[in-house]
């Protein structure tokens, strides 16, 4: 297996930012790594339509499930659930508090491109609440069978960070 890149996104003082349309019929698998700095909440990605839109941000759609394993520093684990819900895969990574301390998140994405199969990711996550570290390990789904061309990357806040980054390669 060998990563292939394909762009970065990024923005300073933005509270979301959208990737441009990185899934294409060339990758089956892409691989992406993100950073948020100073959102206080629950960071949130969502998938985007062949105009960039994104796909279901609206009461009326639901089509993100998603499960998180948080594994605490400090105490026990806990285990998050999110089914049929507009606010994207939000329990991918593991609650952030982390102003002036970063954020990090890798996950895999499939089979985004191929409007015949649903698209899944699996992901991983560091922060720090309350200066305790947090990891995650998720699993999510999009409920739905449709071509997706790109990322959409926010936070529950809807508060400015002070940078979103990502960079997403194909995996061959």
């Amino acid at each position: 297996m060998s990563l292939e890149f394909i762009t970065q996104v990024s923005g300073t003082s933005i509270v979301s930012l959208t990737t441009p349309q990185v899934f294409s019929a060339d990758y089956d698998v892409y691989f992406v790594n993100a950073q948020w700095e100073r959102v206080t909440t629950y960071p949130e990605v969502y998938l985007t339509d062949s105009s960039n839109n994104v796909l279901n941000h609206s009461t009326n759609d639901d089509e993100y499930d998603s499960a998180l394993l948080v594994m605490k520093s400090d105490t026990s684990f806990a285990e998050n659930q999110q089914s049929n819900t507009y606010v994207g895969w939000r329990e991918l990574g593991a609650y952030v508090d982390n102003v002036d301390e970063g954020y990090g998140m890798s996950m895999y994405v499939y089979n985004p491109f191929d409007s015949s199969s649903y698209t899944f990711v699996t992901a991983q996550s560091a922060s720090m609440v309350s200066n305790v570290l947090w990891g995650g390990k998720a699993a999510g789904t999009f409920t739905k069978a449709i071509q997706c061309n790109g990322l959409h990357f926010g936070n529950s806040s809807g508060a400015a960070c002070d940078y979103i980054i990502a960079n997403i390669y194909g995996v061959k």
